[in-house]
């Protein structure tokens, strides 16, 4: 059976000067995800982004995690 995740982009940088920007805590919490899924056994056929930066780097950060544990 097919199955479908959505999920909301790690925390943006509010006060930086590029909002579309990562905050350090985003980028624990993309990490974490990915950890998350690996340790639940979940892995990815297909993976869609938004065109925002926080989108893309909150894909890429945690299929990274992913697939280095």
């Amino acid at each position: 059976m097919s199955k479908i995740y959505l999920i909301r982009h790690a925390q943006a940088s509010y006060d930086a000067e590029d909002y579309d920007q990562f905050s350090e805590l985003g980028y624990l919490q993309s990490e974490w995800l990915g950890e998350y899924f690996l340790q639940r056994g979940i892995r990815f056929n297909r993976v869609l982004s938004g065109s925002m930066k926080r989108h893309k780097q909150t894909a890429e950060s945690a299929l990274k995690a992913n697939a280095a544990c």
